[in-house]
């Protein structure tokens, strides 16, 4: 009895010291697990709204435009509306002078001599103020933009060559009306401006084509059409006064027509995404 009391005492004091010892040990070593905190906090991806920030779609580069832009605008389409008004009352007098209505001849004929001069001098006017395109020609990302780069080039070509026009008939304006008094200086170039008034008149009508689609300015193509016949009619033999008032009607809808576009739409292109905002 007193050995296996003696036994047990041992195995009790043996145990205890191997305890204890193995606990010194484990305490004395390094910490096997460390906690790995983030070296860098998580972020909010901000890609998506840098892409709608500067996405070309928004238009926000067209969004806020100066007061200058407007004012440019406003100029090109007075200027657009004014030729237009012209030339339907150059239409009108020449409908008047043929049916014999109660107005003088002499009325009548001072009358078209300064409409037709308005309509020279305002065609040219227009296109010298036709709004700058504001964005990249050549900008892949802006696939309407890139289907309507002739358009673009054409826009910004237009106050170039309006510029030269008009220098190129106040020169020829001074040369034959040297000797006549100011009072004849727009009635007498009214001749002179045939030549370019209905190339201008393209022109414009395709940067309108171009900046708001084709399927939106169908009375564009309409006047393209009419200024083609009229410079080729001494082949085809159309009647002219038909042309002429065609193309009139045409030039009172494009001008007059913009009066409800925004003002900001004649700076990009976007097919008159206005008329899909407000059905």
């Amino acid at each position: 009895m007193k050995l296996h009391i003696l036994i047990c005492s041992s195995l009790f004091f043996h145990s205890r010291a191997f305890i204890v010892g193995h606990v010194r040990t484990i305490a004395a070593r390094p910490a096997a697990v460390a906690v790995q905190f983030p070296t860098k906090l998580p972020s909010r991806d901000t890609s998506t709204s840098l892409l709608l920030a500067i996405d070309p779609d928004t238009n926000t580069s067209t969004a806020d435009i100066t007061l200058k832009q407007k004012a440019e605008v406003i100029l090109y389409r007075l200027t657009l509306i004014s030729a237009s008004a012209a030339y339907a009352t150059l239409q009108l007098s020449n409908l008047l002078l043929a049916s014999g209505s109660g107005l003088s001849t002499q009325t009548i004929s001072s009358i078209e001599h300064t409409s037709h001069g308005i309509v020279g001098w305002g065609i040219l006017f227009s296109a010298l103020l036709a709004p700058p395109y504001l964005g990249a020609i050549t900008d892949k990302n802006e696939k309407n933009d890139v289907d309507n780069a002739l358009f673009l080039l054409l826009n910004e070509l237009l106050p170039t060559l309006a510029s030269f026009a008009i220098v190129v008939e106040i020169v020829n304006t001074i040369q034959s009306n040297l000797s006549q008094g100011a009072a004849e200086f727009l009635s007498a170039t009214s001749a002179t401006l045939d030549s370019t008034t209905n190339i201008f008149i393209c022109a414009i009508c395709l940067r309108e084509i171009g900046f708001f689609g084709a399927s939106y300015k169908a009375e564009a193509i309409l006047a393209i059409l009419c200024c083609v016949v009229l410079g080729l009619n001494d082949f085809i033999g159309f009647s002219e006064p038909v042309l002429t008032s065609g193309l009139a009607l045409c030039l009172m809808v494009l001008s007059f027509g913009k009066v409800f576009e925004p003002l900001k739409d004649d700076f990009k292109p976007n097919n008159s995404a206005f008329f899909k905002d407000n059905p």
